[in-house]
């Protein structure tokens, strides 16, 4: 697969440790406006020893002209991967959309409509979804260990955003909110496991602590509520120490309960019948798990590949994609007009 890559940041270089990894992806084309980031990842792939010769643009439009490109990783600020998704589709491309796909389910409804129109694949960078404990915990639920999931629970005591070109993270206008940007992951996670809709979502939250000068928030709490009456529960703060067992995660279900640690990869599975307590232990290759999200772009990247060749559909897709923003994009709205927002709203918006 010969692959154009547009935004080399800091995200960008979890992915190139994925792809130095697969050898049938080749970087042909790098992308991007500001001379330094370009400096960085070309330090990265020589490190991750990737040789292959590649352009340099700081236009992508110049990059999507090239014929010898079959897919583009969009890794740029989130307020334009609806316009590069758009054009990279238009132009004949596959692509892979770091999350999330846009900053509101309208733009998500546009890529969704440009994928439909072009034929071309389009798959988001939720790679939660790739992770083997994460897929573990799907498995687990499939085969109705603990019932049927009831109330979820996602918990994320950090520090604050790492530094961005022009601080575009910290402006709500252009990263969707800090919780469009940063939970889209695990709101993504509890439409998976819960597989119902959506219907309604509340929260509290502010910025009173380290972005008293910014629009974003810098901590929250938020209830979504789903059809069939489960529950799921996110905690984002921007302004802890790290410490123990963060983040944490957990599922409970009529018949038991899981407790997930992202940090010692198992999940510890409790039921009401016997035997009382179980460990799953998840094995990840140490090489694997040193990549971002314990080697889920890994994995990832592995799907994406038989994506390009026509050997799998991409996953997750462009609809997943928007339902992963639409539950931050109402949280937003329901901390700041301290109300409940039904999904519906964001959806018909």
């Amino acid at each position: 697969m010969r692959l154009g890559i547009i935004g080399t940041g800091q995200v960008c270089w979890g992915h190139v440790q994925a792809i130095a990894k697969i050898r049938e992806i080749e970087i042909v084309a790098l992308c991007d406006p500001y001379p330094r980031s370009l400096k960085k990842i070309k330090e990265v792939l020589e490190k991750e020893k990737i040789s292959s010769p590649y352009r340099e643009f700081r236009n992508y439009r110049e990059l999507l002209r090239m014929e010898e490109v079959e897919a583009v990783l969009i890794a740029t600020p989130n307020y334009t991967h609806r316009d590069i998704a758009i054009e990279s589709l238009e132009q004949g491309k596959h692509v892979l959309c770091e999350k999330p796909l846009a900053t509101t389910v309208r733009d998500c409804r546009e890529i969704i409509e440009t994928v439909k129109r072009t034929g071309k694949k389009l798959q988001v960078g939720l790679e939660l979804r790739h992770s083997p404990l994460y897929q573990k915990v799907k498995t687990l639920l499939d085969k109705k260990e603990i019932g049927k999931p009831w109330l979820l629970w996602y918990k994320e005591f950090r520090g604050p955003f790492l530094k961005k070109v022009g601080d575009w993270i910290l402006q709500k206008e252009k990263s969707g909110g800090s919780l469009v940007e940063k939970d889209c992951h695990h709101f993504d996670l509890f439409n998976w496991y819960v597989k119902k809709k959506p219907l309604r979502v509340t929260g509290f939250g502010g910025n009173q602590v380290i972005y008293k000068d910014r629009d974003v928030l810098d901590h929250a709490w938020v209830v979504v509520e789903y059809e069939g009456g489960a529950k799921a529960c996110l905690g984002l703060c921007f302004f802890s120490p790290y410490g123990h067992e963060t983040p944490q995660a957990g599922i409970i279900g009529d018949k038991g309960k899981m407790d997930i640690s992202e940090i010692h990869l198992d999940i510890t599975l409790w039921k009401r019948a016997k035997p009382l307590k179980k460990v799953y232990p998840v094995y990840i290759p140490p090489d694997i798990q040193k990549i971002s999200h314990m080697g889920s772009m890994y994995y990832q990247w592995k799907h994406f590949l038989k994506v390009v060749r026509g050997e799998a559909e991409p996953f997750p897709d462009a609809e997943i994609g928007l339902w992963s923003v639409a539950i931050p994009q109402a949280s937003e709205i329901a901390i700041a007009e301290r109300r409940i927002v039904e999904i519906e709203e964001v959806l018909n918006a």
